[in-house]
């Protein structure tokens, strides 16, 4: 890891750096990430599905084209569609996202941030350690987010920020399309492309920093969660020591004679018998006569 970020800015200012000479690849790859979501998009409710399944798949390719384009590598722009085939697991995983992200924000704001605090992460976990379980990936990126959820709000914050900003123009130029509409019709539909191809371009830009950034940030998290494990087996290492320790001074202090094991005694042999000792019958005493009388 070359560089630590202090903030939500310094982590963008070393994204920038190592985006250098990328950034038309990295639009490139972003586009075609971004574009078949926004066309789903176009079409009501059967459209928002299939891009709601979609998502996980096309974002799972996407990071492994951005990670490699940020380590100076050259990928192919199909990597980001490497996955649309077999990407079952990750497609489940994307609409359980999606859904939990929307559902948290849309029921009560506060459980949306927490479940995006967590989980957001999740797809760059399941690719980097090429985790197949959806459990599994959300549990070793929460794991792993416990102390870094603040530092990834100061960034996500302000894309989020430009991402809202992005779409109350972009329904602003909607409404001004429907009042257009009674006026001059094909004027109405020029002013849709050219707004739609707008909207596509901004959000595909906004979409590659965003995801420049979070991929730096990513790397960070796992170098703050190797760091800190690191630390806590050094630390359990060194309680074993004075553990260790302390048991050596305890048997230093017994007497010498404690350390020697006394040798077992020998089994004593029964003591012989001693055969019953008859006493003497005892002589019975002669019945006494009796006494003379005495004469007078």
């Amino acid at each position: 890891m070359a560089q630590i970020s202090k903030n939500g800015f310094d982590l963008i200012g070393i994204t920038m750096h190592k985006m250098k000479g990328k950034g038309v690849k990295g639009f490139l790859g972003t586009l075609m990430f971004v574009l078949p979501l926004a066309l789903f998009c176009l079409i009501p409710y059967a459209g928002w599905a299939i891009a709601l399944f979609c998502w996980g798949v096309l974002e799972t390719g996407y990071i492994r084209f951005m990670r490699a384009l940020m380590n100076d590598e050259d990928p192919s722009l199909t990597v980001v569609f490497s996955e649309v085939r077999t990407g079952w697991f990750e497609l489940y995983l994307g609409a359980l996202m999606v859904t939990m992200f929307l559902l948290g924000s849309a029921l009560i704001f506060v459980p949306g941030i927490l479940l995006i605090g967590y989980y957001s992460l999740s797809l760059f976990t399941a690719e980097h350690f090429h985790i197949e379980s959806v459990g599994e990936a959300l549990y070793q990126t929460a794991v792993r987010m416990d102390g870094n959820k603040t530092a990834m709000f100061s960034y996500k914050a302000l894309f989020y920020l430009c991402y809202i900003v992005e779409l109350l123009a972009f329904a602003l130029v909607g409404y001004g399309v429907y009042l257009l509409w009674a006026v001059s019709p094909v004027l109405a539909v020029l002013l849709a492309i050219l707004a739609f191809l707008l909207f596509v371009i901004l959000w595909t830009w906004i979409t590659e920093y965003h995801h420049a950034v979070s991929e730096t940030f990513f790397q960070e998290v796992l170098h703050n969660y190797e760091d800190k494990e690191s630390k806590r087996a050094k630390k359990g290492g060194k309680e074993e020591v004075a553990v260790a320790e302390e048991k050596a001074e305890v048997k230093e202090e017994k007497p010498a004679e404690a350390k020697t094991e006394a040798k077992p005694a020998a089994p004593k042999k029964p003591a012989a018998k001693k055969a019953p000792v008859k006493k003497p019958a005892a002589k019975k005493a002669a019945p006494k006569k009796p006494a003379a009388k005495k004469t007078k």
